[in-house]
């Protein structure tokens, strides 16, 4: 199974207070990380440069239309790939990443289509105490994007990627082909687990510390409906179950280096 890799995709705009560690965390568990910046008018795209400039696993470029990135991983489709989709808010745990890559890279889960873990939403986080605060999924919603991409013959859509249901399967996998780590492990054992900062601010060029995905903003448009009418059914998603507090000590190791 040596012919395995693991690809990161990341599609970011405006995300200079938290992208630095979201692909410090990553870096060990991905072969390759294409970070594809979405027009930023912060300054994110020069620390991605300048993270890129150190490390040559990261590839940056720029998207103008975040909704017409799928075409971009389309070509792994039955191919010995993993992807793995991390957003600008997503801050993984770096060592339950590396004992995931063993198992990945040794064929462990080469029956599975795709894997789900924890997310954690975080509406508070103390970097200084390493905790955080916030509503674990499940069984809140979780959107983990790690995928087996040779489980697929192909998937085409239109839109951002890793979006749309028109995927096709080759022999032996299913939709139904999942491993849902969360069954198995607690998320103080999981190998796999997110802190999601979906209610922080992310950026110092914006106020506000919410924020709709590229598509979400689309859907609404097309609809010709307010986006931001939208958050409480949004936030409804992510607060879900007991607000609760979670020490993240090995989420932010490399922080600190």
């Amino acid at each position: 199974m040596n012919d395995i890799k693991i690809v990161g995709i990341s599609l970011i705009r405006n995300e200079n207070l938290h992208i630095e560690l979201t692909l410090r965390n990553i870096l060990h568990f991905c072969d390759e990380i294409f970070v594809y910046d979405n027009m930023s008018c912060d300054n994110t795209f020069e620390i991605v440069q300048e993270m890129a400039n150190k490390n040559d696993k990261i590839k940056l470029s720029t998207v103008k239309d975040a909704n017409k990135t799928h075409k971009l991983v389309e070509k792994y489709t039955s191919t010995p790939t993993w992807l793995f989709g991390v957003d600008g808010d997503e801050i993984y745990d770096p060592k339950g990443l590396e004992k995931l890559r063993v198992k990945i890279l040794n064929g462990d889960y080469q029956q599975y289509w795709r894997i789900r873990g924890y997310f954690f939403h975080c509406v508070d986080v103390n970097w200084e105490a390493k905790t955080a605060k916030g509503y674990l999924a499940p069984p809140a919603s979780e959107s983990n994007k790690l995928y087996n991409f040779s489980a697929l013959k192909s998937w085409s859509s239109g839109g951002e990627r890793f979006t749309g249901k028109n995927r096709v399967f080759n022999d032996g996998f299913t939709e139904d082909s999942k491993y849902l780590l969360y069954n198995d492990y607690s998320w103080e054992d999981a190998c796999l687990r997110n802190l999601h900062l979906c209610f922080l601010k992310r950026s110092t060029a914006e106020n506000f510390n919410f924020r709709f995905a590229p598509k979400e903003v689309a859907t609404y448009k097309a609809k010709d409906l307010n986006v931001r009418s939208y958050i409480p059914k949004k936030v409804k998603k992510y607060k879900k179950g007991d607000l609760v507090t979670k020490e993240i000590n090995s989420f932010i190791l490399d922080r600190e280096k």
